[in-house]
């Protein structure tokens, strides 16, 4: 699946949080994952492609490059597991 644009491009955003705005430099000053793979307490997992994240005394944020945001309590995570491809 081809995305419409990398987080290093120009986004057509911010997003709306209950903490404000997100914008571009907020996203940009996050850390970076190829993939990135969250375990909860009860086992589940969810594994994202391409993200930008971040993990703060509110929970981990994920912002995938299309724009999408999700927080995650941080009574709500078990442990993340991050890729990031060799540079080339």
């Amino acid at each position: 699946m081809t995305l419409p644009h990398t987080l290093s491009e120009p986004t057509p955003w911010p997003i709306r949080t209950t903490r404000g705005s997100v914008t571009v430099k907020d996203v940009n000053q996050m850390l970076r994952a190829d993939e990135l793979t969250v375990v909860h307490h009860d086992d589940t997992v969810i594994r994202f492609l391409d993200v930008r994240y971040t993990l703060t005394r509110e929970g981990l944020r994920v912002v995938t490059a299309s724009g999408a945001e999700r927080l995650f309590a941080r009574h709500d995570v078990l442990t993340t597991h991050v890729r990031r491809k060799a540079a080339a």
